[in-house]
């Protein structure tokens, strides 16, 4: 996990960092951060536009 992607969620409502970590690929994140309005900072873009898995919140 990218650390500046964590430092974004720690930032999160704690309700919203739940449901960030729940996120299991980068679509899914991707999705969660449109559903919700949120603002992706710059830094974070290329982090973000990625597919692959999050490994550090993957859950089996």
């Amino acid at each position: 996990m990218n650390e500046k992607l964590e430092e974004y969620i720690k930032e999160l409502s704690p309700e919203l960092q739940q449901k960030a970590r729940q996120c299991k690929t980068m679509k899914e994140l991707n999705e969660f951060i449109a559903d919700n309005d949120l603002k992706i900072p710059d830094e974070l873009l290329d982090t973000v536009a990625g597919g692959g898995i999050l490994p550090k919140y993957y859950k089996e």
